[in-house]
């Protein structure tokens, strides 16, 4: 490398530099990272309450779907005696 004079000292001037490029992109991934483990924490939570709603949802249905459907079977089974 062909430095002009007295720049001895710019190579440890661009390594200091280069060096808090690359902690600079670390702290940017590490809080990257943080944003997608937030992200996911929230759909998850998203996704589980939906999960117990339908849930929810689901059990009354099938309760009533089948007490009717119970009724209605009693009622032929009755009907035959």
């Amino acid at each position: 490398m062909n430095l002009p004079a007295n720049t001895e000292h710019f190579p440890p001037v661009l390594s200091l530099i280069q060096q808090a490029k690359l902690r600079a992109l670390s702290t940017v991934n590490q809080q990257l990272l943080e944003l997608y483990w937030q992200i996911g924490e929230y759909l998850s939570r998203k996704v589980a309450e939906q999960c117990r709603t339908t849930a929810s949802r689901l059990a009354g249905y099938t309760r009533t779907q089948f007490a009717r459907l119970f009724r209605t079977k009693l009622m032929a089974h009755e009907a035959v005696f």
